[in-house]
């Protein structure tokens, strides 16, 4: 409980219109309060995955619940959806106060960049489940839209020609971690060395930066009619990240010099000894999020990328999908 109390500060900062605090366990959700006139909710859950087994060999955690928040809103405004708001578990085999109040306050900071409420969660300790002070953490976000919004992604809409604008990463996200630890363990690598890739972090910073929150954009983006479709790129990579937006008769031909492969990315090929199409199918190679924005709709979006600051590219277009072939197609993959 004075864990949990301790949080109250952090929880209250991200409070928005017609949400209430009831207690750092529950709380309530007024629909109209918070500006919907005929809500269509929306919901999605997450974990961190195995990127927290290397917060925990780095002993730095204050990012992981940065990417918990991350990872449910981006899915859940891709979709369409306004997060309201987040719902988090944490557990542990004992409970490290100082441990569980970083990583709960991360997952506050996320809340507060995305524009939602952290409306309560739950720290558990699980003996014999977990080992010490061992530790997983879920959530989630519930969302929501008017029932007359258009949903996305708008399949019927698309067609070749469409333009696909990347918005770029902040590094590695949530994904690919496994083969993450592998590539470190095979090149003899600790943590707390200067990263190979950036002599201002260690290894274990630069690995650990957190997934990019791109709800807030996506909310205007989408208020402003200008996407058909957004995907999160998390697993399947960059590759992965189209299948599940678009019609099967079409697919995203994708050039790879239009955006340059970011120095963590290229380490972890080289290091690793991977083939640019694994890269591809499992990182995000530089690119967080994808939209699909029509030719006649493009300078509007970049218009409105440049107002925000979010950093872009324009990596691509919808184009006819032969039988049989993927609905994703690099071009220039082997140069970069």
């Amino acid at each position: 409980d004075a864990t949990m109390m301790a949080l109250l500060p952090k929880a209250q900062r991200t409070i928005r219109p017609g949400m209430t605090l009831s207690s750092l366990s529950a709380g309530t959700c007024h629909l109209k309060a918070a500006g919907f006139k005929d809500a269509v909710l929306s919901a999605c859950c997450a974990g961190v995955g195995t990127k927290l087994k290397v917060a925990s060999e780095a002993n730095l955690h204050a990012n992981v619940g940065v990417d918990l928040v991350a990872i449910c809103c981006n899915d859940l405004a891709a979709r369409g959806g306004d997060p309201l708001f987040f719902l988090e578990y944490y557990a542990t085999g004992k409970l490290n106060v100082s441990l569980a109040l970083e990583v709960v306050k991360g997952i506050a900071v996320g809340c507060e960049e995305a524009g939602c409420t952290l409306l309560g969660g739950e720290l558990a300790e699980l003996p014999r489940v977990l080992r010490n002070a061992d530790y997983d953490v879920s959530g989630v976000v519930v969302g929501a839209f008017e029932a007359d919004a258009p949903r996305l992604p708008k399949t019927d809409a698309m067609k070749t020609g469409d333009v696909v604008i990347g918005l770029l990463s902040s590094g590695l996200h949530a994904n690919g971690f496994s083969l993450v630890r592998t590539t470190v363990e095979s090149a003899n690598m600790e943590y707390l060395q200067q990263a190979p890739f950036d002599p201002t972090k260690s290894l274990g910073e630069a690995l650990l930066v957190p997934t990019k929150i791109y709800a807030p954009i996506l909310k205007k983006l989408v208020a402003a009619g200008l996407i058909k479709a957004a995907s999160p790129v998390t697993k399947g990579g960059i590759i992965g990240a189209f299948p599940s937006i678009l019609p099967e008769h079409l697919a995203a031909k994708l050039s790879t010099d239009a955006w340059e492969l970011p120095g963590i990315f290229r380490w972890l090929g080289v290091a690793g000894c991977l083939p640019c199409s694994e890269l591809a199918n499992t990182f995000n190679c530089g690119i967080g999020m994808v939209l699909v924005v029509d030719a006649g709709d493009v300078e509007a979006v970049l218009a409105l990328l440049e107002d925000t600051h979010e950093e872009h590219a324009q990596i691509g277009v919808l184009v006819e999908r032969a039988q049989s072939h993927a609905q994703t197609l690099l071009e220039g993959a082997e140069s970069q």
